[in-house]
């Protein structure tokens, strides 16, 4: 009981140390790393199926061990540990763990110094919002040439591929929803 005790003080000394290192590091600019660029792909994510992220990350100082965190509204969906090998720029290819379902998102990318548990200092962090479709919002069931979510979004018919009903089709047509006259 006595050496499981030590055990654990011996290992929360060593996480402190390690905390206070990484936080002197930072304070000095050792630490120094910036997401340069990071999206999902692929642009017309369905639900239930995984994204895949690409994320670059640049070093801009001494420090060689990063994590990389994902979170899609705060859920972290994927995180990878890695060092830069005498690199400045590395392109990390990333896939989520946690499929979405529809709807709009925010996705969160985040780069700390260390590794897991090291730090929750972020070193830089970069925004994105997507959308994921489902079958439906993909679909063009009057074959105008527009999907059904942008069908929703610009206030056409589905149904209908001239919801105005002037000849035009809805995808050629510049005023949709608002019947022309065609001159001959």
């Amino acid at each position: 009981m006595v050496l499981k005790f030590i055990g654990i003080i011996f290992i929360i000394v060593i996480l402190f140390f390690m905390i206070s290192d990484i936080q002197n590091l930072l304070e000095e600019g050792s630490i120094n790393g910036e997401i340069i660029k990071a999206h999902a792909t692929p642009e017309f994510l369905l639900e239930g199926q995984h994204e895949n992220f690409e994320i670059i990350v640049k070093n801009l100082g001494t420090y060689s061990n990063f994590m990389i965190e994902v979170q899609r509204d705060s859920n972290v969906v994927v995180y990878y540990n890695f060092k830069f090998n005498n690199a400045t720029i590395k392109i990390i290819n990333l896939r989520s763990t946690l499929p979405p379902v529809s709807g709009k998102y925010e996705y969160k990318y985040t780069l700390y110094p260390g590794i897991i548990g090291g730090t929750n200092i972020p070193v830089s962090s970069l925004i994105e919002t997507r959308r994921i479709y489902s079958q439906k919002d993909l679909s063009d069931d009057d074959n105008d040439g527009l999907r059904y979510f942008e069908e929703i979004e610009i206030g056409t018919d589905p149904g209908n591929s001239d919801t105005d009903g002037d000849g035009i089709p809805d995808n050629m047509d510049p005023f949709p929803t608002k019947a022309q006259k065609i001159s001959k």
